[in-house]
């Protein structure tokens, strides 16, 4: 996702489910997309790069269990003190509570 206005979407229209680190948005549709969103809030280009990047392998180790849809996954202020093992299962109990998941 890059346009402004599908960001603007799924903020909008998307159910949503906050865990220790991330925000979880989803949108039901037929087409996949997925964003990652890191604010100059969580620190400076390190920090966000760093966030993105563990978001992104957090959703892609689940990627083969989430039903079609549009994702989208913003990084919260404690993002860069939770460990990893906490985010996953915190990414995994948010998916169960929208509904997202294939079983």
């Amino acid at each position: 996702m890059t346009l402004k206005s599908q960001f603007s979407n799924i903020y909008q229209y998307g159910k949503r489910w906050h865990c220790d680190g991330i925000v979880v948005f989803y949108k039901q549709s037929l087409e996949n997309k997925v964003g990652f969103v890191a604010s100059k809030k969580i620190g400076n280009a390190v920090q966000r790069v760093r966030a993105k990047r563990r978001m992104r392998a957090i959703f892609f180790k689940n990627q083969n269990i989430l039903k079609d849809g549009i994702y989208l996954c913003v990084a919260k202020n404690k993002i860069s003190e939770t460990s990893y093992d906490e985010l996953s299962r915190g990414f995994n109990w948010s998916l169960k509570r929208l509904k997202c998941l294939t079983f």
